[in-house]
């Protein structure tokens, strides 16, 4: 799947709330060179997640992360969470704060981290081209549903444009909530069920 990103400025009215704000939007369908109207399907997420900012990580943003990802792992994975798991989640935390292409993005409402992305920039020679890979996208319980996830999958496209990427790549497990409300088909990814995902532990 190809997607073309664009940005425009806009003035969109919700609530009585009238806010001018830059705009990045995403296809999956070559752009016609207008943006659509307010209101059209493919700008819907862009205004339920107006108030949420997404930004890159800075380093004081380590401590409210780890919340997000210890009841991820609590309530998805029933890994019971001490000491030693907060401490090296926090040290991989503090190593991608310099690195140069791996990328850490955060989504924030009202001063409050409400959700993280990790991206990766990956060369691919056998593609002839390089690819994003985004290995973790959490988003607290009372925040999903209201259009950060797709905010931070939006920022992810653009990184990759930025980038001269030529696709996007993540695993979902097939029990996973985003897999069962099919979260990422309608992000327009494309399934691929020709692979096997093979691991290899070095633990």
């Amino acid at each position: 799947m190809i997607f073309t990103c664009i940005k425009y400025r806009g003035i969109f009215r919700n609530k009585q709330i009238v806010k001018s704000t830059i705009f990045s939007q995403c296809f999956a369908e070559p752009f016609s060179g207008k943006p659509p109207a307010a209101g059209k399907n493919k700008i819907q997420f862009q205004v339920s997640a107006m108030k949420a900012i997404i930004r890159k990580f800075r380093k004081k943003d380590v401590e409210e992360i780890l919340p997000v990802i210890m009841q991820y792992r609590e309530h998805h994975h029933k890994i019971v969470v001490d000491e030693s798991i907060v401490t090296s989640t926090r040290e991989v935390l503090m190593s991608m704060i310099e690195h140069k292409d791996s990328f850490v993005y955060v989504a924030e409402d009202n001063g409050k981290i409400v959700g993280y992305m990790v991206i990766h920039y990956c060369p691919f020679p056998l593609l002839g081209s390089n690819e994003i890979y985004v290995t973790d996208l959490v988003i607290l319980p009372e925040y999903r549903s209201k259009g950060i996830g797709n905010a931070l999958i939006q920022k992810a496209v653009e990184t990759g444009h930025e980038m001269k990427c030529k696709r996007l790549m993540l695993n979902n497990n097939k029990s996973a909530e985003s897999y069962i409300r099919q979260f990422y088909h309608k992000c327009k990814f494309d399934e691929r069920t020709g692979f096997a995902n093979f691991v290899y532990n070095l633990e």
